[in-house]
């Protein structure tokens, strides 16, 4: 008598995943009034299977959603036409700084399932001002483990915080956090387990700078700075820090910082990833580069690949990324992601991503991207 026995083999998908952008997921360019800077800022998220995005053009900034590789007018945001967006989505509420210099707004989106569209949360005050220092070159958020919306920017040679709470029409005073940096230095904020975090860049003093505000304390109380990659801080060119800061974290409070360095030596690294373990303590500065400007971290947590994008040239060029697994950090060779001479200021989502993410950039009057998209081999 023979017996057949069948014996079934469970392979997870993520053995065999990947993650690839090819022509087919470029998207149609759409036309912009404003770059899609700033470094640390992000621009898209996605919600109910959709992509969304912010981005001007020549009649005002609006919530775009994407359809068929090509973006759509979804919200009108503010008549402005100079916003350059950071956005930090909350399940079905998405909060939006519209940066566009000393007098800027604030905006609260929720996502209306009955009419599958995004509505701001006060229809008859739908932004909130919000005014930043001359000095002041961009500026990011985040939600906090509570109900506090945080902001943060470099004001005349300071670091400084703000925060709002529902139902977030106005912005408290400043807090500063940091002094004696450059008016050309930024700051950004990254969402961490029951707290906030703070990196910024101090080219006076040749080093970045970081600390975190636990969730409940009082909007004055701060950890002590910590300096990222400081063992890494050769005397060399101008330093370790150059005003290019770019943040994403995980949820096990690992905090991934794309920077771009100031050594302006041969051989020494240009762009870099520094790396923060959910004890706090920051590894050395992993080399990404020799050449680049403008990076950007990205995390894929199905393909457990982390990607890092920048600029080749300093002026503006194509886009390109080194990959490596989010393990065992080593970076492979760079790839070509968008081509053009004119490309620059990559951006993305704040978060981690599974699988499917979207990514721009500009030239001197578009809006570029391309969409990754889930392959299987």
């Amino acid at each position: 008598m023979r017996i057949a026995i069948a014996v079934l083999i469970w392979v997870s998908p993520s053995l065999f995943f990947c993650c690839q952008s090819d022509p087919q997921d470029t998207i149609m360019r759409q036309p912009t009034s404003c770059s899609s800077a700033a470094k640390p800022q992000a621009k898209v998220w996605k919600y109910d299977q959709t992509f969304f995005a912010v981005f001007p053009d020549v009649t005002g900034t609006y919530i775009w959603q994407l359809e068929e590789r090509q973006w759509h007018k979804h919200l009108l945001l503010s008549q402005k036409v100079n916003s350059q967006a950071d956005c930090f989505a909350h399940m079905d509420t998405v909060f939006i700084l519209l940066f566009q210099g000393e007098d800027s707004e604030s905006a609260v989106v929720w996502y209306r399932q009955d009419k599958e569209r995004y509505q701001f949360i006060d229809d008859a005050n739908p932004t909130t001002d919000i005014q930043f220092h001359e000095s002041t070159e961009t500026a990011t958020i985040a939600l906090d483990g509570l109900v506090w919306l945080w902001v943060t920017y470099e004001a005349n040679g300071n670091i400084e915080v703000r925060r709002s709470a529902p139902p977030y029409d106005q912005w408290s005073a400043p807090q500063t956090i940091a002094s004696m940096v450059a008016d050309d230095d930024i700051s950004a904020l990254v969402r961490m387990p029951n707290a906030v975090g703070v990196m910024w860049s101090n080219q006076r003093a040749r080093q970045f700078g970081f600390r975190t505000h636990s969730d409940g304390d009082p909007m004055t109380t701060w950890t002590g700075t910590e300096f990222p990659g400081i063992d890494d801080a050769l005397d060399v060119g101008h330093g370790l820090a150059d005003d290019h800061i770019n943040l994403k974290s995980l949820a096990d409070g690992t905090i991934y910082a794309a920077v771009k360095t100031s050594f302006d030596t041969a051989n020494h690294t240009k762009i870099g990833l520094l790396i923060r373990n959910p004890q706090g303590v920051w590894n050395d500065l992993y080399h990404v580069s020799h050449h680049g400007t403008r990076p950007m971290v990205t995390i894929d947590t199905l393909s457990q690949t982390l990607r890092v994008y920048y600029t080749h040239s300093e002026s503006g060029g194509n886009i390109v990324y080194k990959a490596s697994p989010l393990n065992n950090i080593s970076f492979g060779a760079e790839q070509m992601f968008m081509e053009g001479s004119m490309n620059n200021n990559v951006t993305s989502t704040n978060f981690a991503y599974s699988c499917e993410n979207v990514v721009l950039a500009s030239d001197k009057k578009d809006i570029i991207s391309k969409q990754i998209r889930c392959s299987y081999h």
